[in-house]
């Protein structure tokens, strides 16, 4: 693992979607995430649940803050020549992950 700038003006695995439009649709996307986060709060969700669902959203907040500063992102992390990344694209694979495995135990 090195540290190198990258800059990404696309979204996740580089796939070709960029401009406005993928600016306002994450913001959209944000603002959703944190009403429905609000609500499970309310309701006394699983702690778990709650915590994955605020990394997530802070993951993609961080995304999208560069985004707007500076019209893309600075992703640092080269992993094994495998891909490059940072910290928030970590927190949103993360959260996504708990998230994930969490909805499969409570359904068995």
């Amino acid at each position: 693992m090195k540290f190198v700038l990258s800059k990404n003006f696309n979204i996740a695995f580089s796939l070709p979607l960029s401009g406005s439009f993928l600016s306002i649709s994450i913001t959209l996307l944000i603002i959703i995430l944190i009403i429905f986060l609000l609500y499970l709060i309310k309701k006394r969700y699983s702690i778990i649940i709650i915590l994955s669902l605020f990394t997530l959203i802070l993951g993609a907040t961080s995304n999208a803050l560069d985004r707007l500063v500076y019209g893309y992102v600075i992703d640092y992390l080269d992993v094994f020549n495998f891909t490059i990344l940072n910290i928030a694209d970590i927190l949103i694979s993360l959260g996504a992950m708990v998230l994930i495995i969490t909805n499969f135990k409570n359904d068995k």
